[in-house]
């Protein structure tokens, strides 16, 4: 599984793309395409839930990094936060696939 790692707050934070990110995202903005084009419109209410869902955040953390995404800016979180999502939209793995993976049988491939 890939992860994606931010700048927030002075520190670095690591957003991990799992199942409960996904499924949370997904039920929240009827699809991960609605979660991308709100990071698209720079909507800064959509970036801080994404890093809520990849953080693994509670709802007593939200203001907190509502104001750290806030002061990091939408100019240099969008793109890993677009990246985070196509993760979780590709099962947790870059769309890119390895190369010892090409030819393996999966279920369902």
């Amino acid at each position: 599984m890939d992860e994606i790692e931010i700048q927030l707050g002075g520190s670095v934070v690591t957003l991990r793309p799992t199942l409960g990110a996904a499924m949370g995202m997904s039920k929240r903005h009827g699809g991960l395409m609605n979660v991308l084009a709100g990071l698209e419109r720079y909507d800064l209410a959509m970036a801080a839930d994404v890093v809520s869902a990849g953080t693994g955040a509670g709802a007593d953390q939200r203001q907190a990094i509502e104001e750290k995404v806030f002061a990091a800016g939408l100019a240099g979180l969008v793109s890993p936060l677009v990246r985070f999502v196509i993760l979780l939209s590709n099962g947790g793995r870059s769309p890119e696939e390895p190369e010892e993976a090409k030819g393996v049988e999966r279920p369902f491939a």
